[in-house]
């Protein structure tokens, strides 16, 4: 079944309390139902919002392109008279107790407005409570070019204005000197954790080093828990990167695996930030980094 206004699937009951909400958003903006409005993307705006994004940055649509290729589910554009002002999206966090990443999120750098832009998010903030999301999280740049149209600064000021919180910053991270800047957004109240989550002191193994996406000269190391003591050869990983000419490698474990941070902390990998409430309310993210040069 289809809603032919909105060209939004509807299977769910859930799905259908959504799109009653997105019919709403208009009148949430401004008060006024000839206000933008934010709905699903179909196929039809794939052209236009590319076109939008291009206009943003000529470098992160080749790598929306292939993302939207492969799936436009959850993806919505913010829309004017037939106009596409802005897009944005979500994407579940496999693994967590409803946690969301936020998508490709840009406005046209003509009509763009700190108010319109947080409008944007609010309202989409409305779709995910109406999933029942805990939390969404968000990793931004602090690179800022005067010449840049959709500047990392504008949207990271954006972030904050409509609730997003920095917990943690990582230096030289897409590059030297551009830091990412991770940001969490609590959608539901968070509840007490009882009774405590219990520590996993299982030991861990190197799987090796990948590179980092987006960014320049960085890895991630990837492990595996063990059943028993072993050399884990998170000392061989790192010789690895350093061979492959890499600038620092990041590692990250469940607050609640204390052997994974001994262990990674024993190799030299340093505490740098968290996820807050990742995995669960009470069970976050654990960061950390070695910096190879």
């Amino acid at each position: 079944m289809n809603d032919a206004a909105n060209n939004v699937p509807l299977a769910t009951s859930s799905m259908r309390q959504e799109v009653r909400m997105l019919r709403r958003l208009s009148v949430m903006t401004n008060g006024s139902s000839d206000a933008p409005r934010l709905r699903f993307m179909t196929e039809q705006d794939l052209a236009p919002a590319l076109q939008l994004i291009e206009g943003c940055d000529d470098e992160e649509v080749i790598e929306v392109r292939a993302d939207y290729a492969e799936s436009i589910d959850d993806q919505l554009v913010l829309e004017h008279e037939g106009r596409l002002l802005g897009v944005t999206g979500f994407e579940a966090i496999e693994g967590t107790d409803r946690a969301y990443w936020l998508g490709w999120t840009f406005m046209d750098p003509d009509e763009r407005t700190p108010e319109m832009a947080e409008a944007m998010m609010r309202n989409l903030f409305v779709v995910l409570r109406g999933r029942k999301a805990r939390k969404l999280f968000v990793q931004a740049s602090d690179w800022f070019s005067g010449g840049l149209r959709c500047s990392h600064r504008f949207q990271r000021e954006v972030y904050e204005l409509a609730g997003f919180v920095e917990e943690f910053r990582l230096d030289n991270y897409y590059d030297t000197r551009e830091a990412m800047i991770g940001l969490g957004l609590h959608l539901a109240t968070p509840q007490p954790v009882d009774p405590p989550i219990e520590e996993d002191g299982r030991a861990i193994v190197s799987l090796g080093v990948n590179e980092i996406d987006d960014c320049e000269a960085v890895g991630s190391l990837d492990w595996d828990y063990v059943d028993s003591p072993q050399a884990d050869g998170i000392a061989t990983a790192i010789d690895v990167a350093r061979q492959q000419e890499m600038r620092a490698v990041f590692a990250s474990a469940a607050s609640h695996a204390v052997g994974a941070a001994q262990q990674l902390q024993a190799a030299g990998f340093r505490h740098v930030g968290r996820w807050t409430d990742y995995h669960e309310d009470g069970l976050h993210e654990e960061q950390f980094r070695f910096d190879l040069w």
